[in-house]
């Protein structure tokens, strides 16, 4: 059961370092960003 949540809390991690790095890419080129979610 620990090992479980330990492979799912890596998963998160995993998650929010992608999420990071997709918002620091959007950063450098806002237009991709605005392209890519069609605001």
């Amino acid at each position: 059961k620990i090992y479980a949540l330990r492979d799912e809390n890596n998963d998160l991690k995993q998650e929010i370092k992608d999420l990071r790095e997709r918002l620091i890419e959007s950063e450098r080129k806002p237009q991709g960003f605005e392209e890519e979610f069609g605001s």
